[in-house]
């Protein structure tokens, strides 16, 4: 049974059914971010070692949340820190996937109110409309268009519904392949617990070793440190969270010719990856 306080769109399209849902944003004011970041390290079945990763709440979403693509647009690049300390965040994790050679942002984005791109694309998204609702499922065009969200990403899954996983529901939806699906590799999400409250999780790894998580278990890790909803976003060597000027994950991309400026402290010898958007908290 879905919750009073969750409100279901359907919309029927031509070609295919796009529905979200939405959820009362958390109203907690403040003049400054209140955030909480808890470490994960866990045995889960079938690993040979612990998973490791993230979990970061943000009590006060309203104000202090803010999706941004890289510093010169999409498309165009950079490291999750140096986009953090040019649009000013307290706390940043990458976000939406994109083109590796093009550095094409993926999907729609909207940013502080402001549609950076809006292509027609049946993939799953998160938002925060401009009238204090999280909206997370597969968003069309037209809604974007009506100029409703102050901040919106897309992603590929949606991984939790309602406290339980959405995985296999989601990927019939998306036509996405089991092998995207099975997988263990660096991952990250977003979306809200029950209070409201913003949820970010990462979990690290390392995919050319089958290292990490697949989304079956990122699904049930997110739900059991409180996820209600949450959405998949770029994972692999993407993953970067970053706070108080620090990188907290375990990075996997090798360091090249243009990352080698960005090392991470962890482990030694790769650096971060140039990626066209992030999840800014400030």
């Amino acid at each position: 049974m879905i919750p009073t306080q969750i409100i279901l769109l359907v919309i029927v399209l031509t070609f295919s059914q796009c529905f979200h849902d939405e959820f009362k944003v958390n109203p907690a004011k403040g003049d400054q971010p209140i955030i909480t970041v808890k470490y994960l390290n866990k045995q889960i079945k079938n690993h040979s070692t612990n998973v490791t990763g993230t979990i970061t709440l943000l009590e006060n979403p309203l104000l202090h949340t803010t999706f941004y693509p890289s510093p010169s647009g999409c498309p165009g690049s950079a490291p999750v820190s140096v986009s953090s300390d040019f649009y000013h965040c307290s706390f940043a994790q990458n976000a939406g996937f994109f083109n590796v050679f093009t550095k094409a942002c993926i999907g729609p984005l909207v940013s502080d109110g402001k549609i950076i791109q809006n292509p027609s694309t049946i993939r799953s998204s998160f938002g925060i409309t401009k009238y204090g609702n999280y909206s997370i499922g597969y968003i069309d065009q037209s809604t974007i268009n009506d100029n409703v969200f102050q901040n919106l990403v897309s992603g590929a899954i949606w991984l939790v519904r309602a406290g339980k996983s959405f995985v296999d529901e989601s990927a019939k939806i998306e036509k996405i392949s089991q092998s995207f699906l099975s997988e263990r590799a660096p991952r990250t999400a977003i979306g809200f617990n029950k209070k409201g409250q913003l949820l970010l999780g990462s979990a690290n790894g390392l995919e050319s070793a089958n290292e990490g998580v697949n989304l079956y278990e990122f699904a049930d890790l997110l739900i059991e440190n409180g996820a209600y909803y949450a959405a998949n976003l770029d994972g692999g060597g993407s993953l970067t969270t970053y706070y108080k000027d620090k990188i907290l994950n375990t990075c996997s991309d090798h360091c090249g010719s243009l990352n080698k400026d960005y090392p991470c402290p962890s482990p030694q010898g790769t650096c971060e990856r140039l990626v066209t958007s992030i999840v800014c908290l400030k």
